[in-house]
């Protein structure tokens, strides 16, 4: 993260929305919300990608605490 800008192609609050919302409707509803709500036009296959970008960053960090607190 450079001058504080994001490392991908989209902010991390919208990130978070978008994949919040994906991890609770069908990914078709979650752009037509994330349109509706956000005015943010995503594809399908962007909600797609962003939700496994951050389910891999969630096992990593799960991964991580369990070698870090492991007797």
């Amino acid at each position: 993260m450079a001058l504080g800008l994001p490392n991908g192609r989209f902010t991390p609050r919208l990130d978070e929305v978008a994949t919040m919302m994906a991890t609770t409707v069908p990914y078709e509803m979650a752009t037509t919300l994330l349109s509706k709500i956000c005015g943010v036009d995503l594809s399908k296959k962007a909600l797609e990608g962003m939700t496994e970008e951050r389910g891999r960053a969630v096992l990593e960090q799960l991964d991580a605490d369990a070698k870090r607190f492991a007797p």
